[in-house]
C-alpha cells in the first residue's frame, strides 16, 4: 500500500472515529450529570486527569521510540527495528509494574484528600478500574502501537479504538438507563477496554512475523528518553494541572464546569490531531530521508493546518456559549454557561494549534535535549501563575496560567524550528497566523450579522453547519491566495480532478 493511500485511510478512519467519539463524548457527560450529579461527573474527570499524570512512568520512551523508528521503517531495516522494539519492551514492562503499584496507592489515598459524598471504597475502586486498562496496555500493546504509527497504520488503531469506545459507550448508556449505580457502569467500561490489548497482540503476530522482541536491545536508539520525559512532564502540567488544582481548591462542581468546556475542546483538538496524525508518518520519514522535500511538504501543511484550526475554532467561538447553555439546561447545582470561559478556552486551543506543526518538526529532528530549558520555563510559568491564580480567581486563574505559558512557548517553538532546523526566518509562520487571525475577526463579524440568536438545538445545528460552510472555504481561500506554492498545488489538484471526471464520463458514455 502506498503512503498516499495509507494517509487517506488514516484520515478517513480518523474522521469517522472522531465523529463517533463526539457523539458518545457529548451524550455520556450529560447522562452522568443528570443521573449522578455534577459531583460524580467531576470525580470521573478528576480521576482521569490524575491517571494521565501516572502515565509519566512511561519515562519518555514512546516519543523517542517513535522518532527512532521512522528511519528504519522507511528503509525496512528489521534488524534495527527489532533492536529498538526490544529495548522499548524492556522499559514498558517496568512501566507497567510501577504504574500498577502507584495506581493502587492513589486509589487508596484519593478519597482521603478530596471531599465527596460517596463511600470511600466506591471512589477507590472507580479510580482503580479507570486506570487498570492502561496497566495492561503498557505491558502488552504499547510498543506495537508505536510501530504501527511509524508504519503509517494509524487507521488500524483508530478503527479499533472507535469500536472499543462505541461498545463501552453503549454499555454505559444501557446501564445508566437501567438505573444502575456508577460502579457497575465503570466495571463494564474497564472490561471492554481490556479487549483492545488482546486484539493488537493477535494482529501483530499475524501481520508482522518479522518482529522479534528477543533481539539485542538497542538502548542507544532511545537514549534521549530522559530528555523526552521532561518534555512529557511539561505537557502533563499544561494539560492536566488545571483539574488537579480545581479539585483541591475549588471543588468538584467547578471541575465539572471545566470538564464540559474541556470536553468540547478535546474532541475538536483530537479531530485536528487525527488530521495531522494521518500524514505524520510521511512527514517523519521524509524528514529523515529528504530534508528539502520535507520543507516543501511542511510549508503547505502548516498553512492549511492553521487555516483548518482557525476555521474550526472560529465556529466554536461563536456557538460554544449557546451549546453549553443548552447542554446543561435543567442543571441547577452550578452555573455552566460563561462567555469569558469561552474566550479563554478557545484562546488556549488556538495557541496550541499554532504551535503544533513546528513542534512536530522538533520531534522529527529528535531535539529533545536541545529544547529542554524552554520546556522547563513553560512548565514553571504554568505552575506559578496557576497556583497564584486559582487562589484568587479560581477557574479563570488556572486558565490564565495556561494562556501566558502558551504565549511564551508558541513563540519559542516557532523561532527554534524555523531558525535551527529549517534554516530560515520566521516570517512565513507568523504571516500564516496573522492572515488567519484577520480572517477570524471577519468571520465573527459575518456570523453576528447573518445568524440569529441560538435558542434551540435545531438553531444550534443549523447555525453550526452554515457557519462551517462559510468558515472553512474562507480560511482555505485566504491561505491559498497568500502563498504561491499553495496556489500551484491547488491548480495541480484541480487539473487532476478535472482529468479524473473526464475519464469517468468517457467510460459512462461508452
Amino acid at each position: 500500500m502506498t503512503n498516499r493511500k495509507r494517509s487517506l485511510l488514516n484520515l478517513a478512519s480518523a474522521s469517522f472515529g472522531q465523529l463517533m467519539m463526539i457523539a458518545i463524548g457529548f451524550l455520556l457527560p450529560r447522562l452522568f450529570i443528570t443521573s449522578f450529579g455534577s459531583e460524580v461527573n467531576g470525580l470521573l474527570s478528576s480521576a482521569n486527569q490524575i491517571l494521565v499524570y501516572l502515565a509519566i512512568f512511561e519515562a519518555g520512551v514512546g516519543g523517542v521510540t517513535l522518532q527512532a523508528l521512522y528511519g528504519p521503517v522507511a528503509r525496512q531495516d528489521w534488524g534495527k527495528i527489532n533492536g529498538i522494539l526490544s529495548a522499548t519492551n524492556t522499559y514498558y514492562k517496568k512501566t507497567s509494574l510501577l504504574y500498577g503499584l502507584t495506581l493502587v496507592a492513589v486509589s487508596a489515598l484519593y478519597p482521603l484528600v478530596v471531599a465527596i459524598d460517596q463511600p470511600h471504597a466506591t471512589v477507590s475502586l472507580i479510580i482503580f478500574l479507570v486506570g487498570l486498562p492502561q496497566v495492561v496496555s503498557f505491558y502488552i500493546q504499547a510498543k506495537f502501537v508505536l510501530l504501527l504509527k511509524a508504519d503509517g497504520k494509524n487507521y488500524i488503531l483508530t478503527l479499533l479504538s472507535t469500536l472499543i469506545s462505541v461498545l463501552a459507550g453503549l454499555a454505559k448508556v444501557f446501564l445508566i438507563l437501567q438505573g444502575m449505580d456508577v460502579l457497575p457502569v465503570i466495571i463494564a467500561q474497564c472490561v471492554i477496554q481490556l479487549l483492545q490489548a488482546w486484539y493488537i497482540d493477535r494482529y501483530m503476530k499475524k501481520h508482522y512475523p518479522q518482529i522479534s522482541l528477543d533481539a539485542k536491545p538497542d538502548y542507544e536508539a532511545i537514549s534521549q528518553k530522559n530528555y523526552m520525559l521532561v518534555h512529557q512532564l511539561g505537557a502533563l502540567v499544561y494539560h492536566n494541572t488545571d483539574v488537579l488544582l480545581l479539585s483541591v481548591v475549588s471543588g468538584l462542581k467547578v471541575v465539572s464546569v471545566y470538564s464540559i468546556y474541556k470536553l468540547v475542546m478535546s474532541q475538536l483538538g483530537n479531530l485536528l490531531f487525527n488530521i495531522q496524525n494521518s500524514v505524520d508518518f510521511i512527514l517523519g520519514q521524509t524528514y529523515q530521508t529528504d530534508r528539502a522535500k520535507y520543507i516543501r511538504r511542511f510549508d503547505q501543511f502548516e498553512s492549511w493546518f492553521s487555516a483548518l484550526a482557525f476555521s474550526v475554532y472560529g465556529v466554536i467561538f461563536f456557538a460554544l456559549y449557546s451549546f453549553v447553555r443548552l447542554y446543561t439546561s435543567g442543571v441547577e447545582d452550578v452555573v455552566y454557561a460563561d462567555r469569558l470561559l469561552v474566550l479563554m478556552f478557545v484562546s488556549i486551543e488556538l495557541l496550541s494549534a499554532m504551535r503544533q506543526p513546528m513542534q512536530q518538526t522538533i520531534n522529527y529532528a529528535g531535539h529533545f535535549k536541545n529544547t529542554l530549558p524552554q520546556t522547563l520555563i513553560e512548565t514553571g510559568l504554568k505552575l506559578v501563575i496557576s497556583l497564584i491564580g486559582v487562589a484568587i480567581w479560581g477557574i479563570y486563574g488556572v486558565l490564565a496560567g495556561t494562556i501566558i505559558s502558551q504565549l511564551y512557548r508558541v513563540n519559542d517553538v516557532i523561532f527554534y524550528a524555523n531558525t535551527k532546523l529549517l534554516r530560515r526566518g520566521v516570517q512565513r509562520t507568523y504571516s500564516i497566523h496573522a492572515i488567519n487571525f484577520l480572517v477570524f475577526i471577519i468571520a465573527q463579524l459575518l456570523f453576528s450579522a447573518i445568524f440569529p440568536d441560538i435558542t434551540t438545538w435545531k438553531d444550534f445545528v443549523t447555525v453550526g453547519i452554515l457557519a462551517g460552510c462559510i468558515s472553512l472555504p474562507l480560511f482555505l481561500a485566504a491561505q491559498t491566495l497568500a502563498w504561491p506554492d499553495n496556489r500551484a498545488s491547488f491548480r495541480y489538484y484541480l487539473k487532476n480532478s478535472r482529468q479524473l471526471f473526464q475519464k469517468v464520463f468517457k467510460k459512462q458514455g461508452k
